[in-house]
């Protein structure tokens, strides 16, 4: 708490008084319902370049005050309600009169925060390859988790251990090399660090999910070298636009092959300044079918909620929350998995089951200021969140459970960060970072010891516009980290527990060249650092949920990754692509040495270090073939391999794809859909290689829009073939293989 008030102190110091800024301008207009000519109440309006957001009011009307002069694009979504974007310009002390009619569109802008210099914008203009799934996309095909969610877009795919438990693996990066965040600040879980453990946020309770594809350790942490996933909440996407009245969403799905079943709400109020918000839900699935059978204790189930309140003033503004996701899911084939406790198989069959049962708890305060007037700060903010994280494995034989393990990860964030005022040429934000970790594992899997994880860091990101077509992006962030474990007890064998500590830089340049009026050529050149995770430095034991015994290097040195990748993007009234070609070379690269030695019935797998390389490219696009037919795609492809050896890293994923094609009419579209992979015969070791696959889906969604309601239905019919498949990135695709034929329901209700 001390740090948090030093930190609020020195932010206010930041603030000069006094403004010497031009006279604003005033932007304002009505949106309409192309079709119908109705005002639409809750679309989102956003100055592109500006940073500045806001909601139209039950008239449709929206407002922006203020307002540096100059030219800007204005960019109006709701739902996939969409329209081009409009330039206004704005001259000092007047007012322009910008309306504008939406219409059901199968482009539209991606808008991001995750990686921005300044607010709201969109993936069009970032140096960054973005993906963002909106919840219109994410009801088209309702996952249980963020890895289902994710798992067929560019240059993404899912890391699993059975299908409740999965996660995000971006251009062939997994585990610690990709951040998990919720509203900006880290998740707190622990699936980085095991196979089968999960990330228990909710699809169905977002926003939107942003995924940035490429290193964004500048702004997030040494952990996301590889790339980032930021699940935004209803809540905080409206947390800068204070709108008024009630408003919210309500969402249910069902579907077969699994009996999932699921249900979720959400409502925001806002009353002059304040706000307040509630939310919650759940879902189940049960054991799930694939053409060769039902794969057994593959059920799960997951209940969530949150509340919170915030005051919203012209200057000054706080906020509280609170949430909480408990979950239970099974672990197919344990009693095979478990057959290896000194070499009997008393575990083994039926019989013998287990299950994860994980519960996190979040706090969080914002506390800041907006709207500055002065020439330098534009808004302030500070982040205090605390993070409880319980996760324990049960044992369950002959009907009777035990605890096998307890997991138990408490962290304190602070995050404090000024965005700069926008000048003509010069945008950004800086801040500083800190965390406070206990770690603590009691039972069968206590492989490493209770561990204090202290790290903090200063960050900076800049964009600089060089004449009409050019600009250029620095930044840079120093962070430290520090271990400190107890003692392993006399009794337990293990390497020694010595305390470590790593102080490292970041750093980037990028440019970006808008070669057409909407095309862009960007480049980026990263140096990154990544200190050893907890569990690299210190695990010994029997890991089921990596497949290994692992034996940690508590004298293991940094990462140090240097990046460079090249990207074209492209946005019209026909066509909107996004292509990205990557390289990044890894010195002292971290990773599990898979042994001949069995040792408990696993392979033994000490922690080492090489030099690495990864290769590959990733891509998006859609296409207008002709009026009522377009082709989306996405792409990714990635080849890993030791510098010096050649051989090939662990669980890499092949050359997969999307191809979709979409009929929109109306208010309906009809979208069939081809999900492929390529055969993965660049294994490392003996890890098995995969055989390719084809899945045909066909997704079908009807919009009904109203001035101040949208009633959204989704059919999603998948593996049409009932094709038999396995992803070379499941830990346990021998026995389990995905998912069969089957056919999912969504219905979605949002108000304003």
């Amino acid at each position: 708490m001390k740090l948090f008030f030093l930190t609020v102190a020195a932010l206010a110091c930041l603030v000069p008084g006094g403004s010497d800024a031009q006279e604003g301008g005033v932007v304002t207009g009505l949106v309409t319902l192309g079709v119908s000519g109705e005002p639409l109440h809750g679309a989102v309006v956003i100055l592109i370049g500006l940073g500045e957001f806001t909601t139209t009011d039950g008239e449709g009307r929206y407002k922006f005050e203020g307002v540096p002069p100059g030219s800007y694009e204005l960019l109006v979504e709701r739902e996939h309600l969409s329209a081009e974007r409009t330039m206004v310009v704005v001259v000092g002390g007047e007012t322009v009169e910008a309306s504008v009619a939406l219409a059901l569109s199968p482009i539209r802008d991606q808008i991001t925060v995750t990686t921005s210099a300044r607010g709201e914008s969109t993936a069009m203009e970032q140096f960054n390859a973005i993906t963002t799934l909106d919840s219109i996309e994410l009801a088209r095909d309702m996952a249980g988790n963020i890895g289902e969610a994710l798992q067929n877009e560019a240059g993404v795919t899912k890391r699993s251990f059975g299908p409740a438990a999965s996660r995000p693996i971006i251009r062939g990066f997994d585990g610690d090399r990709v951040l998990i965040m919720q509203d900006g600040t880290s998740s707190g879980d622990l699936s980085s660090q095991s196979g089968d453990h999960n990330v228990t946020i909710d699809p169905a309770s977002l926003e939107r999910i942003e995924v940035i594809r490429g290193p964004a350790t500048l702004l997030y942490g040494s952990n996301a070298v590889g790339g980032v996933v930021n699940a935004i909440t209803p809540h905080d996407s409206f947390r800068r636009s204070q709108p008024q009245g009630m408003r919210g969403q309500v969402l249910f799905d069902a579907g077969t092959t699994n009996d999932q079943l699921g249900g979720n709400a959400n409502l925001r109020y806002g009353s002059g300044r304040f706000m307040t918000w509630a939310g919650g839900g759940a879902r189940k699935a049960d054991d799930y079918s694939t053409p060769e059978g039902v794969v057994e204790n593959s059920a799960s189930n997951l209940a969530n909620g949150n509340i919170g309140a915030g005051y919203y003033g012209e200057r000054a503004f706080f906020s509280v929350a609170f949430g909480i996701e408990d979950g239970r899911f099974g672990i197919p084939g344990a009693g095979e998995l478990h057959a290896h406790e000194d070499g009997d198989e008393e575990h083994e069959g039926e019989a013998f089951q287990i299950d994860n049962d994980q519960r996190r708890q979040h706090m969080r305060l914002d506390v800041g200021l907006q709207g500055l007037e002065n020439s330098f700060v534009d808004s302030t903010r500070v982040i205090l969140q605390y993070i409880d994280w319980n996760h324990d494995e049960i044992e369950i034989e002959d009907g009777i459970e035990s605890i096998g393990s307890s997991f138990s990860n408490d962290i304190f964030l602070l995050r404090a960060e000024v965005e700069q005022k926008r000048t003509a040429n010069l945008t950004g934000r800086f801040g500083f970072w800190a965390k406070h970790r206990d770690y603590l594992v009691t039972g069968e899997e206590a492989l490493a010891p209770p561990t204090k994880h202290n790290a903090f860091a200063g960050f900076i990101y800049e964009e600089l516009a060089v004449g009409a077509k050019t600009t250029v992006s620095f930044g840079g962030r120093v962070e430290h980290n520090d271990y400190n474990p107890d003692p392993r007890p006399i009794d337990v064998e293990g390497p020694d527990t010595i305390p470590r500590s790593f102080t490292g830089f970041s750093g980037s340049a990028g440019l970006r060249y808008d070669f057409l009026d909407n095309a862009a050529f960007v480049t980026n050149f990263t140096s990154s650092y990544r200190a050893p995770a907890l569990d690299e430095l210190y695990n010994f034991g029997p890991h089921v949920g990596n497949l290994a015994f692992e034996i940690g290097d508590p004298t293991l040195k940094h990462e140090k990754i240097t990046g460079l990748d090249f990207g074209v993007k492209g946005r019209g009234s026909g066509i909107d692509t996004d292509f990205n070609v990557f390289y990044y070379d890894i010195n002292d690269f971290v990773f599990a040495d898979v042994q001949d030695e069995i040792v408990d019935g696993l392979r033994l797998a000490p922690f080492e270090q090489a030099d690495s390389r990864f290769l590959g490219f990733d891509a998006q696009a859609n296409f207008r073939l002709v009026e009522y037919l377009w082709l989306k795609a996405g792409f990714g492809f990635v080849n890993a391999e030791f510098t010096e050896t050649e051989e090939f890293l662990p669980r890499i994923p092949p050359f997969h794809g999307r191809l979709e094609f979409e009929i929109p009419y109306r208010s309906l579209t009809v979208a069939p859909e081809l999900v492929w992979s390529a055969r993965q015969d660049d294994v490392f070791r003996d890890e098995l290689p995969t055989d390719g696959y084809l899945v045909l889906n066909i997704k079908g969604q009807y919009l009904l829009a109203r001035t101040h309601v949208a009633h959204i239905f989704t059919v999603n019919a998948f593996n049409l073939t009932n094709e038999l498949y396995r992803m070379h990135t499941n830990f346990i695709k021998v026995f389990a293989p995905e998912i069969g034929r089957g056919i999912k329901f969504t219905y979605s209700l949002r108000f304003f």
